[in-house]
C-alpha cells in the first residue's frame, strides 16, 4: 500500500482508511458492542468526508446562532439565560435523536438485527452508546461556556456527570421500550411524533423553571424531563427553581426504573419481536 501511496495511485486518505478496514475495524467488530457502535457509525455517516467531523460542527453552529438571536438580534445580555436555552436545546437535540432513530431500530433493522449472532441485548445499547457519542461534543462545548460565564464547583461538577449518567441510562429504557412497542403497535410510530411535540413544549427546554406562572410549575414535579434540566441548570449554576439534589434523586430514581422495565420488557417479548419482524 505505501508503494501505492507514494505513485500517487492511493490517496493519503484512502490509505489510511485502508488501514482502519483491514486491522482495527476487523478486530474492533469481534467485540460485540463494539462491533455494533461500528455498524451504527457506517449507516450513520456513510457517504460523508467529515464523519465524525459533524458531531462537533453542528452544535458550534448551532451555539453560534443562538448566540447572534440572543445577543445581536434580540439585543439579550443575560448570558446565564442563553446558556440555559442552549442546554435545553442541546439534550433534547440528544432525547430526540435518539427516539426517532431508535423507536424503529427492530423495524429498520430487521434482517440485521435477525442476523446477530452476539446477544441481541447488545442491539439498543449500541445505539443508544452511538448518539451519545455524537452528542458529548455539543455538551462538552456548552459546558465549557458555562464555565467561561459562570463559577461552579468541582461538587456541582461530579453532580452534573451523574445526570450525563442517568440520563443515558433513561434514554436506554425508553427505546427499550419504544422500540418494542413499535413492533407490536404501528400507530404507535405516528402517535409518538405529537407526543415528542407536546413534551417540547411542556418541558422547560427553552425557557427555564422560574419563568413558568406559579399556578403551572406543578407540571416541573411531574415531569421527569424537567427533573434532569432542572438538575442540570441547578448544578451549572444557570437559573432554575427546583431543588437540585431532589432533582437528582428523583430522575436518578426513575431513570433506573425505567431501563430495568425496559430491558426486561424486551427480554420477555424478544421471541414475539422476532416472530412479527
Amino acid at each position: 500500500m505505501l508503494d501505492n501511496v507514494k505513485n500517487g495511485k492511493l490517496s493519503k486518505s484512502k490509505f489510511f482508511e485502508r488501514i482502519w478496514e483491514n486491522f482495527f475495524s476487523k478486530k474492533f467488530s469481534q467485540i460485540p458492542l463494539l462491533g455494533l457502535l461500528l455498524h451504527f457509525s457506517d449507516l450513520h455517516f456513510a457517504g460523508s468526508r467529515l464523519r465524525a467531523g459533524w458531531s462537533v460542527l453542528t452544535p458550534l453552529v448551532v451555539v453560534g446562532v443562538v448566540a447572534w438571536v440572543f445577543f445581536d438580534f434580540f439585543n439579550f445580555h443575560s448570558k446565564e439565560l442563553v446558556f440555559s436555552v442552549l442546554v435545553g436545546m442541546i439534550f433534547w437535540q440528544w432525547f430526540q435523536a435518539t427516539l426517532s432513530q431508535g423507536h424503529r431500530l427492530f423495524l429498520d433493522q430487521r434482517h440485521f438485527f435477525k442476523s446477530l449472532q452476539t446477544p441481541r441485548e447488545f442491539f439498543v445499547p449500541a445505539l443508544v452508546s452511538f448518539r451519545a457519542l455524537l452528542a458529548i461534543p455539543g455538551v462538552i462545548l456548552v459546558v465549557l461556556g458555562v464555565g467561561i460565564a459562570t463559577q461552579f464547583s468541582w461538587a456541582q461538577g461530579l453532580l452534573f456527570i451523574l445526570l450525563i449518567l442517568f440520563w443515558f441510562v433513561f434514554i436506554l429504557g425508553v427505546t427499550y421500550l419504544f422500540s418494542t412497542w413499535t413492533v407490536f403497535w404501528p400507530d404507535f410510530s405516528h402517535g409518538l411524533e405529537s407526543f415528542l411535540s407536546l413534551l417540547l413544549w411542556l418541558s422547560p427546554v427553552f425557557y427555564s423553571g422560574n419563568q413558568i406562572p406559579d399556578d403551572f410549575r406543578w407540571m416541573l414535579w411531574v415531569n421527569p424531563l424537567a427533573w434532569f434540566l432542572e438538575g442540570v441548570r441547578g448544578s451549572l449554576n444557570l437559573p432554575h427553581i427546583l431543588s437540585t439534589w431532589i432533582c437528582v434523586l428523583l430522575f436518578g430514581l426513575f431513570s433506573v426504573w425505567t431501563l430495568l422495565f425496559g430491558f426486561f420488557y424486551f427480554q420477555k417479548h424478544q421471541k414475539e419481536l422476532l416472530a412479527l419482524i
